[in-house]
């Protein structure tokens, strides 16, 4: 009965020791809060960050979006869910996104001078939700884009 007690107790001691090591891990395990791609690093190993301070920058999957501005005319017919073309150069055929945000009103195009003769600038801001195969594109990628769909 002693060798039981013995055992038991050290089989205590060990899952003691196991959920102290597993939550030594876990204070040293650091999750993105979203999932994504990291787009750029700023710290590296053996550098300091404070407890606020960003180490990396991530790209949540969620986060691509094109940007666009449509003139007056292009506007004209357009609405949420419509698929556009995506085109640039070296990019594979056949990239779509689909209009997710519609501007409701109209900025200027600079220099803002507001005359009747000025008024093809204004253009209205448009986002859209690019489609899985269009995730190729980085951020800042200038594209064409068509209310014409493939």
């Amino acid at each position: 009965e002693g060798l039981l007690r013995a055992a038991e107790s050290r089989l205590r001691g060990a899952e003691a020791a196991e959920r102290q090591a597993a939550w030594r891990l876990e204070k040293r395990t650091i999750d993105a809060p979203v999932a994504g791609e990291v787009a750029d690093v700023f710290r590296r190993v053996g550098e300091l960050a404070g407890p606020s301070a960003p180490v990396v920058s991530i790209l949540p999957e969620a986060g691509y979006k094109l940007v666009a501005f449509l003139g007056e005319a292009s506007l004209a017919g357009l609405d949420l869910g419509e698929r556009l073309a995506v085109r640039c150069d070296g990019c594979p055929e056949g990239l779509t996104a689909t209009i997710s945000f519609i501007s409701d009103g109209p900025e200027f195009t600079p220099p803002v001078i507001y005359s009747v003769e000025n008024r093809q600038k204004l253009v209205y801001r448009i986002e859209a939700r690019l489609d899985p195969e269009a995730r190729l594109l980085r951020p800042g990628q200038i594209v064409d884009v068509s209310t014409a769909a493939p």
